[in-house]
């Protein structure tokens, strides 16, 4: 899997992350914030700030 298009969706849109994470894939919202978290060293909401 690329992570590209969630760090691209998380910071271009304003999209909830739980859609970002179906968009990509992921139906477990939980699951997409802890492999997101492992590839990047922080956390989806953390992309955003």
């Amino acid at each position: 899997m690329s992570w590209r298009p969630s760090k691209h969706l998380l910071l271009s849109t304003r999209m909830p992350i739980y859609e970002v994470a179906q968009s990509v894939g992921f139906s477990n919202k939980t699951y997409f914030y802890d492999k997101y978290r492992t590839y990047f060293g922080h956390s989806p909401k953390d992309e955003r700030k």
